[in-house]
């Protein structure tokens, strides 16, 4: 019993010395705890997430005011050690706090969230930043920093030798991934990455419009009244471009991404559209036709949800708002191959272009849940793979174009044999077998043409061998007629004469 309590009174001694010896939770009035990202006059941009002390805020607790009353120890978290900051979808407020050193004699620098001139995925509801600083009477001061160019960009003035404590007050849209670039630049370096970046954007809109306009102008010019969809689906894809980058540049991303939601369903209902169009597909071809009846309510259906859904369900609605239309773009590209395998229409290229938008997706969807590293470029992959697939569309356009020129230059626009008969035909072999017998019938009505066109120049032939005959007998008469009146008139006369003389 005595070695029992011995030794019970040994562990509580242990514990209330590791108890004494234990530090504190982290604060941000024990700046020891940050590490500095340290800058000099060579540096052009730091990461700074690696040296963020991050701290989520679910209750709202956090203020100002309950910072300067507590002399920072309010704030305590952990080293976030990642370069790109991921908020999640549940739209808690966080607060990101780094400390930046110089060392160099630069003194101007930009804080860029992203939201500007880099790429992101997913939307910000606010941004609040502040400068930490400490007198020597132990008060705590909130500095406000003031937006530099856009919001989402803040300039702070650090002198060599000095260091800061800035702080980020973050609140994400909800619902939608969000992803913070958290980067500092010089400001030269952020003048040429914000331009750089502006012009790859401008440059996007400009190709965007491009493309929506080469089908657009033949369904004015020339009324093919099946290019019309592809210039709409172009100029969706443009408009929708062109309100996420300024809505984002404008600190708006929340407007957007409470729109995002009938932005990815009208989408995805064009493209089912786009493709029924380009496969012929009408009230005959019954399986396809339910098919893609099926993936429009299945986009229809996951929206619905989405909108009732509450905004920290974080998984599930990333699934129904982009799992819908990433299923639709992958069931597209198969409808698309398995019509060109059974020879109904040149549809490879116009397979393989819906893969393009169906990576973009799922790398920006990827990029935004934390499973792939971010890129700046690849996050917005869903917005540039616009371009390589309007390519794509117009070559399979103009394959099938050709194709359909063909086809009814062979005589084969009203046969029984004809394209309606295959989308009817459920059997491959069927397929394969009727197929054959077009192309059998093709080869005789060429052959038939050409034996009946050498006819027709056998019969030219000898129609103007008879018309030169008949030329020829009409000369020939007029001159024998001629020689031979022209003595007989004579000879008449002398006989006239002779009758009306009295010579005996």
């Amino acid at each position: 019993m005595n070695g029992l309590q011995t030794g019970l009174h040994t562990i509580l001694m242990v514990c209330a010395v590791l108890c004494v010896l234990h530090p504190a939770a982290p604060s941000l009035a024990q700046t020891k705890v940050l590490g500095a990202a340290e800058v000099n006059e060579d540096t052009d941009s730091v990461e700074l997430g690696p040296y963020a002390i991050i701290q989520k805020d679910p209750d709202q607790k956090i203020t100002p005011d309950t910072i300067r009353s507590s002399g920072g120890r309010v704030l305590t978290g952990k080293l976030y050690d990642k370069p790109v900051v991921f908020l999640g979808h549940d739209g808690v407020p966080i607060w990101l706090s780094i400390k930046i050193a110089n060392t160099g004699k630069n003194a101007d620098w930009i804080i860029d969230l992203g939201r500007r001139s880099d790429g992101r995925f997913g939307y910000i509801k606010s941004v609040r930043a502040y400068e930490f600083s400490t007198f020597e009477n132990g008060a705590v001061n909130l500095t406000n920093i003031p937006a530099y160019a856009g919001n989402g960009t803040y300039k702070i003035r650090l002198e060599q030798g000095q260091q800061k404590l800035v702080l980020f007050d973050i609140t994400g849209a909800g619902g939608i991934p969000s992803i913070v670039p958290l980067k500092l630049y010089s400001e030269k370096a952020f003048a040429a990455h914000a331009e750089s970046r502006a012009s790859l954007n401008t440059a996007i809109s400009m190709m965007l419009s491009g493309i929506a306009l080469c089908f657009l102008f033949p369904a004015l010019s020339r009324r093919r009244a099946d290019f019309i969809p592809y210039a709409i689906y172009f100029f969706y894809i443009m408009s929708a471009w062109v309100l996420y980058d300024l809505l984002g540049s404008a600190g708006k991303g929340a407007i957007f991404s409470s729109l995002v939601l009938c932005i990815v369903l009208g989408y995805t209902l064009l493209s089912i559209f786009i493709t029924r169009s380009f496969c012929g597909i009408d009230q005959s071809s019954f399986t396809e036709r339910y098919i893609l009846y099926g993936l429009a309510w299945l986009n229809v259906m996951g929206t619905l949800l989405s909108f009732f859904l509450p905004v920290g369900s974080g998984t599930t609605h990333v699934s129904l708002l982009y799992g819908a239309p990433a299923f639709t773009l992958l069931i597209l590209s198969l409808m698309g191959y398995a019509q060109a395998r059974n020879g109904q229409i040149p549809g490879y290229l116009f397979s393989i272009s819906w893969l393009f938008p169906l990576a973009g997706l799922v790398f920006s969807v990827l990029q935004a849940c934390n499973v792939l590293p971010y890129n700046g470029f690849l996050v917005n992959g869903f917005w540039y793979a616009a371009v390589p697939q309007g390519i794509l569309f117009l070559m399979a356009l103009r394959q099938k174009n050709i194709k359909d020129t063909q086809y009814n230059g062979a005589g084969f626009g009203g046969d029984s044999l004809n394209l309606t008969r295959l989308k009817e035909t459920k059997d491959s072999a069927e397929h394969a077998r009727l197929l054959k017998v077009i192309e059998k019938e093709r080869h005789l009505l060429a052959e038939f043409r050409q034996q009946d066109a050498k006819r027709v120049e056998e019969m030219r032939r000898a129609k103007e061998e008879a018309d030169e005959a008949n030329r020829a007998k009409s000369a020939f008469l007029a001159v024998v007629s001629h020689e031979i009146r022209t003595p007989m008139t004579g000879i008449m006369g002398m006989v006239r004469l002779l009758l009306d003389s009295s010579i005996t």
